[in-house]
């Protein structure tokens, strides 16, 4: 980056950001938040791009709104994809050059555990719950940029990660960054994908197998070459027709979120279907990524009709600030995201998520015999 005038930054974050957004303050976080803005001006000086930034996120994560956080500059990666299941961390994809490291453990980045890790990462991750933290982890863990400012990595140009395979046995890998656009995964011949993984490239799609009409619906935005008003009209004409429906299940929990308007005429309709608007008729599917729009979608629901949610309890917080907006601070250029409006779902604002009806947990036995557990409750589940 260019020579930055950090303290100009830090003035505008001060003066602007508390103004800006709905209520900034509201976590009682106004000392520290000044504090921690004092004591950095003062420390600049001695810090580089790098720990300045990460710095900075921590500030604005005092807030602790999922919604407004610093937009952090990545460039470089770990040449793996990785994800928290319950069993610990796990890596779910690599390229070429390291498919020895595929479906091991990881238990060390560094000289640090992945359980400090996941402490040191969650404070650049402003979140309202831990479920967000475990949602934003697999691209804070991969990021280079992030390990690297935050400590974490010592020498930008590699690392040791060090696994544990299916026999538990721990071994260490000498791994080095590189660009996003240069990291290609390659496919596992091997594991076979479970109906919620597939069409990864579509918003929103649906089959109907063996009774079950499954919708997936993965953004709240419009998809090219197929509407949510065209999508939400095929479904109800399938819905309609009755023909070999016996269940419908939709399926939010990898939706992040875009705009809870475009699919809620369709989740109106299917409030007023008496036929399918009934308990052990209609479920709901969650997860720590449902979050934003979606999780507006998914109250919708819990107040309009008699559907069962499974899953895991949500990234979102009932009660949640959104509606972002943008704030470039003018000498660094870095954006800061930032809420203009408040939700209030809940009459009891300290509940923290969303718990579904039927609680399954992300396990990675499931994940590698390709198993849903949360698609196999729903399949399972009888009326009382």
């Amino acid at each position: 980056m260019k020579k930055i005038n950090w303290h100009r930054d830090l003035e505008q974050v001060r003066a602007e950001l508390p103004m800006l957004h709905r209520d900034f303050f509201s976590a009682n976080n106004e000392l520290e938040f000044n504090l921690r803005l004092d004591k950095l001006r003062k420390n600049i000086g001695k810090m580089d791009t790098y720990r300045v930034v990460m710095e900075l996120a921590r500030i604005i994560g005092t807030a602790q709104d999922a919604h407004t956080a610093l937009m952090l500059p990545q460039y470089y990666r770990l040449p793996f994809d990785c994800y928290p299941f319950a069993e610990g961390l796990y890596i779910t994809a690599t390229n070429n050059e390291h498919r020895e490291l595929l479906h091991c453990k990881i238990v060390k980045i560094g000289e640090y555990t992945i359980e400090t890790i996941y402490d040191m990462l969650a404070e650049i991750i402003p979140h309202e719950n831990w479920q967000f933290v475990l949602s934003s982890l697999p691209n804070f863990v991969t990021c280079a940029d992030i390990l690297f400012g935050t400590g974490i990595m010592v020498n930008p140009a590699e690392v040791v990660v060090t696994v544990t395979n299916a026999e538990d046995k721990p071994s260490e890998y000498t791994v080095r960054p590189l660009e996003y656009e240069h990291y290609q995964a390659v496919a596992d011949s091997a594991y076979r994908l479970p109906v919620n993984r597939l069409h990864s490239g579509k918003f929103y799609w649906s089959s109907l197998d063996d009774g079950l009409l499954y919708i997936n619906y993965n953004k709240c935005r419009e998809m090219e070459g197929l509407t949510v008003s065209d999508f939400s009209a095929s479904l109800q004409a399938e819905i309609a027709s009755h023909k070999g429906i016996n269940k419908i299940a939709i399926d939010f929990r990898h939706n992040t979120g875009g705009n809870s308007e475009l699919f809620k005429p369709f989740l109106a309709w299917l409030s007023h279907n008496q036929s399918f608007n009934q308990r052990g008729k209609l479920f709901v599917i969650v997860g720590r990524d449902t979050f934003s729009s979606a999780a507006l979608n998914v109250y919708y629901l819990k107040f309009n009709t008699e559907a069962i949610f499974v899953g895991e309890p949500t990234g979102a917080k009932p009660n949640h600030f959104g509606e972002v907006k943008y704030l470039e601070l003018k000498s660094s250029g870095l954006l800061i995201r930032y809420s203009t409006k408040y939700y209030e779902l809940h009459e009891d604002d300290k509940e923290l998520y969303f718990r579904p009806d039927i609680l399954c947990e992300v396990s990675f036995v499931d994940y590698a015999q390709g198993l849903d557990r949360c698609l196999a409750a729903v399949r399972q589940f009888v009326s009382e």
